[in-house]
């Protein structure tokens, strides 16, 4: 990934969805780790992102989502944070 790439955990929310376009306008190239599937599909159709499966509370999946990336963005909701 380019120095200009970023992480967003909780982009399926409604922040999430104000934001990427921006991040993507800014030239960022982002990532998405989801663990809604259902909500994960209207992501999936904007080739400028890539959408990963996982959780935040996986430490493994969390450590595979961020390797290479030099930015995070940490919006999920507060119900899904243990």
């Amino acid at each position: 990934m380019s120095a200009k790439s970023v992480l967003v955990v909780g982009a399926t929310g409604l922040t999430g969805e104000f934001l990427l376009p921006l991040l993507i306008d800014q030239g960022y190239q982002v990532r998405c780790l989801v663990r809604n599937q259902a909500k994960a599909e209207k992501l999936r159709s904007n080739i400028s992102l890539r959408v990963l499966n996982g959780n935040i509370n996986d430490p493994v999946a969390l450590r595979s989502a961020l390797e290479g990336v030099q930015n995070l963005v940490h919006i999920p909701s507060i119900l899904s944070v243990n």
